[in-house]
């Protein structure tokens, strides 16, 4: 994931969806803060926005030391960014769950951004790959 997200920043410096998923293999990679400061300034990204608050709230539950007001400030900006998220919020929201072990989570939120579009192709999409990741389908 890194690698390809780093291809994209190299062609597209600016993206912010690039740098969000560059910075998500850090936080596993045992690269915390490295993945933090990666996200800090992608939470006013609206496309990025779930995906980022996501992502720092599964960083900081990697920290050594747990920073809970930092948590407790994180949900309830994500909250707030689910009640007026567009649907690539929700899609890379999704797609950051898939990937920090929540399937379930990943599902509403796919569940979510199919029920606003139901020919989303990122909503079909990340909804298919919850479905065979989970060995069978309706399993959430």
């Amino acid at each position: 994931m890194q690698s390809a997200a780093l291809d994209g920043l190299r062609k597209y410096p600016g993206d912010a969806t690039f740098r969000m998923y560059s910075g998500l293999p850090l936080v596993p990679g045992r690269r915390i803060q490295e993945g933090i400061r990666e996200f800090e300034p992608l939470q006013s990204e609206h496309d990025v926005v779930l995906g980022t608050i996501l992502a720092l709230m599964f960083a900081h539950q990697h920290c050594t030391v747990l920073d809970r007001k930092a948590l407790a400030q994180r949900d309830l900006l994500l909250k707030d960014g689910r009640k007026h998220a567009g649907e690539m919020a929700l899609y890379h929201g999704a797609v950051v769950l898939v990937h920090t072990g929540k399937p379930e989570k990943a599902c509403e939120y796919a569940d979510r951004l199919l029920k606003a579009n139901a020919n989303s192709p990122d909503g079909l999409v990340i909804k298919g790959w919850i479905e065979m990741s989970a060995g069978k389908e309706g399993s959430f």
